[in-house]
């Protein structure tokens, strides 16, 4: 008894690559990804975000070396008339530390808010990487279905023009379909290597890992998002305007220090003085050293220091208004494409398929016209192109809506 296993759709593709990969004998080294363990995983690896949390650790430090406080005490000795043995210590004004301190912290929450920022991107970045992996398959099995009937075409086509039952024109037709087949079946492969080692990249893998084998589908529901939650939830929790509301309270506290720097750090010491040549005449002190604003430009310093915060508030109303428009512009693209995708009837490329195989075996017996058998397969191979890149172009723009909105819309849903 025969067994004839045909697979088809989504099965089909999710299976293919599964099995090669199952045979290779690595299954217990690495299983297929899906689209979550691939996020998860860039997450963990990716040498970007692994820098940027190196990062925060650098400004945890410098916060750390910020606390020390900046005057060390002095040992004063001068030799002369007097003999004199002193300490001093600088005391600084109140409240400048404390404004150093905070500033420095806000420091490592800007660098905590750039690992949220980057974290979000790079999540959208591997599943666009991901779902291009996925449609290069899904392409590459089309290929190869479009190959195998080309050639099938090809060889019936030679054996009626061997016959005597059509021209030979008609077998030279189908033998160039066959090329034709045979470069996208070439291309559709290349474009396997290279969405592979696009998400390889994007995983933190090294760059001669072989093509990570994945599983999942194209086609899904996607959560809808309205767009007044979307513009809402950008505006709270936007990584760029966090970061620049973090600058204007860092220009509010670099005010605050620099009023304060006009200050003046005060000196004291306490001595101990003889004099070199009556040893008996000793004393004991304690002296103060204020310095005096002759040359300060503490006036200019404020002033600047409040031209930054003023430059800092319109950085933030401009990135405001580039956040929205790029969220409002992402979403435009996000439901035109998947009202593109809408078009395509589901059972639209099965009936493709089932047709295209009927009107292979009636060419064989001559009940089919050459010409309309070519425009058929032509047809089927532009439809089933055209509608992965239409699932595809669905999954790109939630991906970038997320980039805009520095969210992910699974949170949203």
């Amino acid at each position: 008894m025969s067994m004839n296993l045909r697979l088809h759709g989504s099965i089909r593709w999710i299976l293919v690559p599964w099995l090669a990969w199952a045979v290779s004998g690595k299954a217990a080294e690495s299983p297929p990804l899906t689209v979550a363990s691939a996020v998860a995983e860039a997450i963990q690896n990716n040498g970007g975000r692994r820098l940027l949390l190196a990062h925060i650790e650098t400004a945890r430090g410098s916060a750390r070396a910020g606390d020390a406080y900046p005057f060390n005490p002095a040992a004063v000795y001068t030799e002369g008339i007097d003999r004199h043995v002193g300490v001093s210590q600088t005391l600084e004004w109140p409240g400048k530390r404390a404004l150093r301190e905070a500033l420095a912290k806000h420091d490592v929450e800007a660098a905590e808010i750039a690992v949220t920022g980057f974290t979000i991107a790079l999540a959208a970045e591997v599943r666009t990487a991901f779902f291009e992996l996925l449609a290069a398959r899904e392409q590459a099995v089309f290929a190869e279905d479009d190959c195998q009937a080309a050639r099938a075409i090809a060889d019936v086509a030679h054996q009626r023009v061997e016959k005597g039952f059509v021209l030979p024109g008609e077998e030279l037709k189908a033998r160039a379909e066959l090329v034709d087949a045979e470069r996208q079946r070439q291309s559709a492969q290349q474009a396997i290597i290279l969405a592979g080692l696009a998400l390889n990249q994007w995983l933190g893998r090294p760059g001669d890992a072989p093509p990570p084998a994945v599983v999942g589908t194209l086609l899904e529901a996607p959560p809808e998002v309205p767009l007044a939650a979307l513009l809402a939830a950008a505006s709270a929790r936007h990584p760029d305007l966090r970061a620049q509301a973090l600058e204007i309270r860092k220009a509010d506290e670099r005010v605050s220090l620099a009023r304060k720097e006009r200050g003046p750090d005060i000196g004291v010491e306490v001595f101990y003085e003889q004099n070199s040549r009556d040893t008996s005449e000793q004393k004991a002190g304690f002296g103060v050293t204020v310095p005096l604003p002759v040359w300060s430009a503490g006036g200019a310093v404020v002033d600047s220091a409040l031209a930054a915060r003023a430059e800092a508030e319109l950085s933030l109303e401009k990135r405001c208004g580039e956040v929205s428009a790029q969220v409002r512009r992402a979403h435009a693209v996000l439901i035109g494409a998947e009202r593109d995708l809408a078009l395509f009837p589901s059972e639209l490329a099965k009936d493709l398929e089932a047709q295209g195989r009927a009107a292979r075996d009636k060419y064989a017996t001559g009940a089919f016209p050459f010409t309309a058998l070519i425009d058929l397969q032509q047809t089927r191979r532009r439809y089933l192109k055209s509608h992965v890149d239409a699932l595809l172009a669905v999954r790109r723009a939630r991906s970038e809506l997320e980039e805009a909105a520095g969210i992910s819309l699974e949170e949203l849903k």
